[in-house]
């Protein structure tokens, strides 16, 4: 129905009335979902680009705020988070440095050039507080020494690899060494393959592919590193991992 107001202007007594009915039932549905909020008892979900997000500590609603933890936010956006006690700072990074973020998949090919390596070290640098590996072989010196560089700056290190290739001189070798280092290490009991190839950095990066921690690997097979940035996906590694850590039948300590 339509009226001239005293302006002239028509005026829409219809559309008027809806739109006052749709502002009520939205003020209806903004206290009801402030109030499920408020009183349920069902743990907050913490969801970063459509991907649910395990926090060890669940995010909680304090004094009508909802208090999300930010270790666990900026790493499954691929960031690095630090605390400094001394300045009582926390610092986030990206991945990329200087605010640019990595893209949350990369990729390297060995014969192409794309030094899988280097990538990996860098990757293990940016370790800050835990570091596990599953990797069927280890004999590269730079990767060797950036894992026990790591351990020495305080990182939590552990690794797993495979009974057969730990019986090798190379990398006997180098599993005696990050042993020395208090590296906790430990190999299959199992009658098949530790086969993987995968390091997990602080639950938020995984690398993973078929390239192994070699020279032959570097610089003569075909191979590739991916590196994943995502800490669900990374998260849904280190389950794995942690199930191999504890399965003392099938995993014993290396010695």
């Amino acid at each position: 129905m339509e009226t001239y107001g005293e302006d002239g202007w028509i005026f829409n007594w219809e559309v008027f009335i809806i739109k006052r009915i749709l502002t009520g039932l939205l003020i209806g549905v903004v206290i009801l979902v402030t109030a499920s909020v408020a009183f349920a008892d069902q743990p907050i979900n913490l969801i970063v680009n459509s991907q649910a997000v395990q926090c060890e500590v669940p995010p909680q609603i304090i004094n009508g705020r909802t208090m999300v933890p930010i270790s666990a936010a900026a790493q499954a956006l691929g960031c690095q988070v630090s605390w400094d006690g001394s300045t009582k700072t926390v610092s986030i990074t990206s991945s990329g440095g200087s605010g640019t973020q990595a893209p949350p998949i990369q990729y390297y090919f060995p014969r192409a050039g794309q030094q899988p390596d280097v990538q990996l070290i860098s990757v293990i640098n940016a370790a800050n507080s835990t570091l596990d590996i599953a990797i069927y072989s280890l004999t590269k010196d730079n990767i060797v020494q950036a894992i026990a560089a790591a351990e020495a700056r305080g990182v939590t290190v552990r690794i797993i690899t495979d009974k057969s290739e730990s019986e090798t001189d190379s990398q006997s070798q180098a599993l005696k060494s990050l042993k020395a280092d208090g590296i906790p290490i430990k190999i299959n009991s199992h009658r098949g393959l530790m086969h993987m190839k995968v390091t997990i950095a602080d639950s938020s990066t995984v690398t993973t592919g078929s390239y192994n921690y070699t020279n032959e690997a570097t610089y003569e097979n075909d191979e590739v590193l991916v590196i994943i940035h995502n800490a669900t996906v990374a998260q849904g590694f280190d389950t794995e991992f942690q199930n191999m850590w504890n399965d003392n039948q099938n995993f014993v300590d290396y010695q």
